[in-house]
This record gives structure tokens, sequence and C-alpha cells, in this order.
């Protein structure tokens, strides 16, 4: 009895080797379902970081390229998603980065076309190791993730208030005007003026909001001067103008009289480019105070002597001040740059301060007259005062301070506009704006 007792227990055992069996079969198919799966999921996350990240540099790149910038949208977001681990393979099937600078319409039901430009779409696509699940015959797995950066082009400025310490006040001294036609006004710092009718936005970053419909911006916005052509040009030249060039003597301004031009002053006070800019550029150099004189171009002038820039006029030419100070107590300056479209490096570009001369700048409109400058104003770090009679820009006011020091704001500005005061008409000098986006959507 106690054999067969014995044969009976051995035939339990048996049985238990297949339980075991599907058992074990079962606990490897649940790691391979929290191993492997999870595995993938979290590799899945990797890729959607990087593939978000790829987007909006691919979106920034392309809503607004550097001056110089030789990348595309597309190695940018290629390149931003190599410095987080994912790198284009070739087609070699392991690693694949796909860049869309024009991808369709989101795939949701009413989901409108993103606007043109303006959107960037990474896909992101790996091939993923088995651990488990191979066990089971399965092969590799492809994991993906998908982003479409949208770029939002809110505001395009054409008057700039750069430093965030001071501020755009139009409103010292008596009730004064500022106008930015179909355009909009953009201050780093605080804001005080009264509005005009064209203006289209209004963007600050320090105090309270100017108007009802005020944008604050969290962040500060760049110069913009990387964006503006000519601007970009003299910005990156300025180690060869700061000082003068060797064998360069500036010629005495204070000597000079009536019409300036290339020709009229010694051949040791000019040159022309020499960097295969083309055409190349006609440079004069003169050492100031500088005043009742009318600069002629096409060409650029470069004004030296750390002393006083007067009533002056310019007829298609570039001012540069490299380290004087403006004061006009006549009629008001009227500077004509290079006419936009014409080959020439500087064309748009009617006044360059360099950020290193932050003397002050103060136009004065005697007699309810107008100061014009037709094209571009850039002075980064100066304070701008503009007292008395109307004042035009045709682009851009870019600088540390601007402030209306009194006096009425006299007649029209001339400025393309019968609206008097502090004017910025861009369509006036022929030139763009330039937009930056204020908010930068991520659409997977």
């Amino acid at each position: 009895m106690f054999a067969r007792r014995n044969r009976g227990f051995a035939g339990q055992r048996a049985q238990m080797i297949p339980i075991i069996a599907g058992g074990a079969i079962a606990m490897v198919g649940m790691l391979a379902l929290t191993v492997d799966v999870g595995y993938w999921r979290y590799q899945q996350r990797l890729e959607q970081s990087a593939a978000d990240s790829a987007a909006v540099a691919g979106a920034i790149q392309q809503s607004y390229t550097p001056t110089g910038s030789s990348g595309t949208p597309t190695t940018v977001a290629r390149a931003n998603a190599t410095l987080n681990g994912f790198t284009d393979d070739g087609g070699v099937g392991n690693v694949s980065v796909g860049v869309i600078t024009a991808p369709p319409a989101p795939p949701r039901p009413g989901a409108t076309a993103y606007p043109a430009g303006s959107a960037v779409e990474v896909d992101i696509r790996e091939k993923q190791p088995n651990f488990f699940a191979s066990i089971f015959g399965g092969g590799p797995a492809y994991v993906s993730a998908r982003a479409v950066a949208v770029a939002q082009p809110d505001l395009n400025g054409c008057i700039y208030q750069i430093d965030p310490t001071n501020s755009l006040n139009e409103n010292a001294g008596g009730p004064h005007y500022i106008d930015a036609v179909n355009c909009s006004i953009i201050a780093n710092g605080s804001i005080q003026a009264n509005v005009g009718p064209d203006t289209q936005k209004v963007s600050y970053h320090e105090g309270s909001a100017p108007t009802s419909t005020a944008i604050y911006n969290p962040d500060l916005v760049a110069d913009p001067c990387f964006k503006i052509a000519g601007c970009a040009w003299l910005k990156a030249r300025e180690s060869q103008f700061i000082t003068p060039p060797p064998g360069i003597t500036p010629a005495d301004a204070s000597k000079l009289s009536g019409d300036v031009t290339y020709a009229s002053v010694p051949s040791t006070a000019r040159n022309t480019t020499t960097d295969g800019t083309a055409p190349a550029v006609p440079q004069v150099y003169l050492n100031c105070p500088c005043g009742n004189l009318n600069f002629k171009g096409p060409a650029v002038f470069y004004l030296y002597g750390g002393s006083t820039i007067g009533d002056l006029s310019t007829d298609q030419a570039t001012v540069v001040n490299v380290n004087n100070s403006l004061y006009t107590s006549g009629g008001g300056p009227h500077l004509t740059s290079t006419t936009p479209g014409q080959p020439y490096a500087t064309a748009g570009m009617a006044w360059y301060q360099p950020y290193s001369n932050t003397q002050g700048l103060e136009v004065r409109g005697a007699g309810g007259g107008s100061g014009i400058f037709q094209g571009t104003f850039y002075a980064p770090s100066a304070t701008f005062t503009s007292r008395g009679g109307g004042l035009c820009f045709g682009l851009l006011i870019v600088a540390g301070t601007v402030t209306k020091g009194g006096g009425k704001p006299g007649g029209s500005a001339g400025c393309g506009t019968s609206y008097s005061g502090l004017i910025v008409n861009p369509a006036y000098a022929g030139l763009p704006t330039y937009s930056y986006p204020t908010h930068v959507a991520i659409d997977q």
C-alpha cells in the first residue's frame, strides 16, 4: 500500500511540470509587457522632448533667421535633435529625423491651416531593442514622436525702446503723441505716452499698461539690428571704424560748407569697402563739430571728434555717429538714406550709432518745423529727446530712452500722415517692419 501511495504522489508531481512551465511563460510574457513596453514608452518620452525642442528651434529659425546665418529650419531642427541624442542616419533605418517646413493642417475636425511660413513639424522615429519579447519571436519595435511648433508673429515693430531700466516717455513736458503707422510700439522698459490712432499694438515689459489694449511681454525683446540688413552690415564691421582705419585721416568738418560728397574730401579721408561687398560702398571720414552741412551720397559718412553734430541734412547717405552727440536747433534735420532695394549694403539706413556711444541725441523742430529721418534710425544706448515741432522716422527708433523734452508737437511731421507729434511710418520710406513672435505654440 505504501508503494502505491508513493507512485500516486509521483504522478501528482509530474502534473505540476506543465503548470509551472505555463506559469513561467506567462511570467516572461508579463516581463516582456512591463520591461520592454515600459522601456519603449520611456524612449518615446525622450523622443517627444527632442521633437518638441527641435520643432521650436526650426520654427524660430524660419520666423527670423539671423543675418549671416547659414542654417535652414531643417538643418537647425536636426542639429537640435542631435543635441538631444537623435541623429538622422540617412536612411539606414535605425533613426530618422523628418522635418517638414510647411506642415499640413492639424488632423482634427475643424482645424485651420497653420499660418504660412510659421510652422515646422518634426517627426523622430527610432528602432528599439527587445529584451524579453524576442523570446516569443518578436522583431525590433519602432517608436516615434511628432511635434509641430508654430511661431506667432504678433508684433510687427517699428518703434523699439531697448533698455528695460529706461522708458519711452512722450508725456514729459506736456501732452504729446507718438504714432506707429500700421505697426507696433515695443518697449522693454515702461511707456508713458499718448498713443496715436494708427498704431497697431503696444507691448511693454516694465511698469503699467499705457493703454487698455497694451500687451504685457514677460520677455525682453532682442535688439532688432540683426534683422535689418544695413544695420547688421555696420554692426559686423564696428571694429573697423570705431577708430579710423589705418591710412585714414578724417577731414576737419568745421572747414567744410554746403554739400559734402565722396569726391569733395581729401583722398586721405575716404575709401571704399574691400571685403567683397558688391557694389563697393564709398566711405567718408570726418571730424566734428559738424553743422549746416549736406552729406550727399550714395556713401557712408563716419563722424568722429567727440563733439556735437548740429543742423544737417543728407541725400542718399548713411550717417554713422561714432562718438558725438546730436543737437539740432533749426527747423529740424532732414536725413534721407540710400533708397531701399538699391544694392548698397547700407541701403535704408539713415543713422547708425554704435552701442559704445551713449551721448544724447536732441532734435528741436523750431517754429513748428519737422525733423525727418527717412530711413532706419539706430541708437541702442542713447537717450533720444524731441523738443517742439513734428518728428518723422521712416522705420525705427531703437534707443535706450525716448522722451519728449518740452514744447508742443507743432504741425504735421510730414511723414505720409496728417497726424502731428512723433511719427514712425515705414511705408513713407519704403521700408518693411520686423515681426517678433511673442510665443511659440506646440501642437503634437
